[in-house]
């Protein structure tokens, strides 16, 4: 017989589980609600995982900023994007892609760049020509 943290038998229904432990059913539900769910919907501060709203998934860093219209399903944008927005004073969307002149952990302004398509950016990354309206920001420029 095995148990789980949350009181379960393995292949046992709450009844069965239960019966086997000498418990009603009911009581054994009860139990299981309130396991594992110390820390599981504590939102933002109040969870003990919380790192101020930031994170790094390869290379690239994430800010919590839950009403941008373009963030992810958890309320993350890129923080380059971000960057780009504020120098550019609008903000990109989808289709508009960053380019970083340098490590993509680095998001200074001068190491930025932004294109209006993913097309023009890959000419440009692979030193095709690009026009000069298909730039939408140059961070060398600055």
């Amino acid at each position: 017989m095995k148990i789980c943290k949350d009181g379960r038998i393995w292949g046992q229904n709450n009844k069965e589980a239960g019966n086997h432990l000498g418990i009603s059913h009911k009581e054994l539900k009860e139990h299981r609600k309130g396991v594992g769910r110390a820390t599981r919907f504590k939102k933002g501060k109040n969870n003990p995982n919380w790192k101020g709203g930031r994170y790094v998934k390869r290379d690239y860093t994430f800010l919590l900023q839950p009403k941008h219209p373009y963030a992810n399903s958890f309320g993350y944008v890129r923080e380059h994007r971000l960057i780009i927005e504020k120098q550019i004073g609008r903000f990109l969307s989808p289709e508009e892609k960053c380019h970083h002149l340098g490590k993509k952990a680095d998001n200074r302004p001068h190491m930025l760049m932004a294109f209006t398509t993913d097309s023009a950016h890959k000419r440009f990354e692979k030193g095709g020509k690009v026009k000069k309206e298909e730039i939408i920001f140059d961070g060398k420029g600055l």
